[in-house]
């Protein structure tokens, strides 16, 4: 029997304030293109969200819905660096950063989801965790607005924190030509996530664990009955032991 905790997946989007105060959750349903880009003075790198149909939208919609009522719990940059900032994410889950909407081009200009005010966004996959690999730059998502793609983000996070704001992500136009975003994170939403800790029986493991304790408590066993076999010895032959005793001493006068 083994304990294990649980991490979870989860999506991250750069959204306007305009986002959070609009009537509805706009053009939310339009999934964003899957732009070929180039970089100015950068390497190239994809702008693609590797999900299943409707899930975008889906996320989407649920970030509003629970940030219009209250139920999301607004961190402040270094904070939310600190809280994303690990391989396995068992405390909170989706995840809106939050700028104003000045650094943004109009909503009709948007080239990531035209029409609405979600200008990137990027996923975090909780199996990274298992490849230490990848899992080192699993939430390359907070290091995005770099040009630095040979460091994994576990080395340039502290780095980032120290920076006078945070950026994340890139903005690009029709052609797929793109930027590095220059536009400061006011603040984090974060969807909190309940933790869950398991128990899990493995037949091979416990096997094992028995065997080895049974090998134990025979050694012992055995250790216990040769002491006690020697105290009964001596027990029983005191005289042959006084008259040794005896024996050795008149050989020393």
């Amino acid at each position: 029997m083994f304990g294990s905790i649980s991490s979870n997946s989860y999506w991250v989007f750069s959204v306007g304030r305009a986002f959070l105060d609009g009537e509805n959750c706009t053009n939310c349903t339009e999934q964003s293109p899957q732009l070929r880009t180039s970089f100015i003075g950068g390497p190239n790198r994809q702008t693609r969200l590797s999900a299943s149909p409707g899930e975008i939208p889906s996320v989407l919609e649920s970030l509003w819905e629970k940030a219009r009522a209250g139920n999301l719990e607004k961190l402040e940059p270094n904070r939310c660096i600190d809280e994303y900032a690990t391989s396995i994410q068992s405390n909170h889950r989706n995840l809106l950063l939050v700028s104003d909407d000045s650094f943004f081009p109009p909503s009709t200009e948007n080239k990531f989801i035209n029409g609405s005010h979600i200008y990137w966004g990027a996923g975090f996959d909780a199996y990274t965790a298992s490849d230490s690999g990848f899992a080192s730059n699993a939430y390359h998502w907070i290091c995005s607005a770099s040009h630095d793609l040979l460091n994994p983000c576990s080395v340039r996070v502290q780095d980032v924190k120290k920076q006078e704001s945070w950026q994340v992500g890139w903005l690009c136009d029709d052609e797929g030509l793109c930027d590095l975003s220059r536009t400061p994170v006011e603040y984090c939403l974060s969807e909190p996530a309940q933790t869950h800790c398991k128990l899990h029986f493995e037949p091979t493991i416990t096997t094992v664990i028995t065997i080895l304790n049974l090998c134990e408590f025979r050694s012992r066993s055995l250790r216990l009955y040769r002491r006690s076999s020697v105290r009964d010895t001596l027990v029983d032959q005191p005289f042959e032991i006084e008259s040794t005793l005896t024996l050795l001493q008149s050989k020393h006068v």
